[in-house]
């Protein structure tokens, strides 16, 4: 039997948006709503929308705003350096990157090996704050 990784996600993401109120930023022309893990995020923001891709960092604060948080109390999760990481981290947010490399993280940053690290780094933010 194999597994089926939606599934997967589908229990993770249920149990941050119990927690949290979640937000999709895409550079990708996908409208998130349609799809299957869509009805977690009640915030995504594509960047045909503000004709203003990442890293500027309209999509983020447009986000940011839409959830009615504050950068310092965001954390953005993504798979790119130079898309996701930097601009969030300059905005002020926690970021994780999802990356391949173990190259030294600055402050605020957090490389996670798979998303599924991805409770572990919430628990010890919130130890920490």
């Amino acid at each position: 039997m194999r597994s089926n990784p939606t599934r997967k996600w589908e229990a993770l993401l249920e149990a941050l948006g119990r927690r949290f109120r979640l937000a999709s930023i895409t550079n990708g022309n996908v409208e998130v709503a349609r799809l299957t893990l869509g009805r977690h995020f009640p915030v995504a923001v594509a960047a045909g929308e503000l004709l203003a891709p990442k890293p500027d960092p309209r999509p983020f604060l447009l986000a940011l705003s839409r959830l009615g948080v504050h950068p310092a109390r965001a954390l953005h999760v993504g798979d790119s350096w130079e898309e996701d990481a930097l601009p969030a981290r300059r905005l002020g947010m926690q970021a994780a990157w999802i990356g391949p490399d173990d190259r030294p993280m600055p402050q605020g940053i957090h490389r996670l090996a798979h998303v599924r690290e991805l409770p572990e780094l919430i628990r010890w933010l919130e130890a920490r704050s």
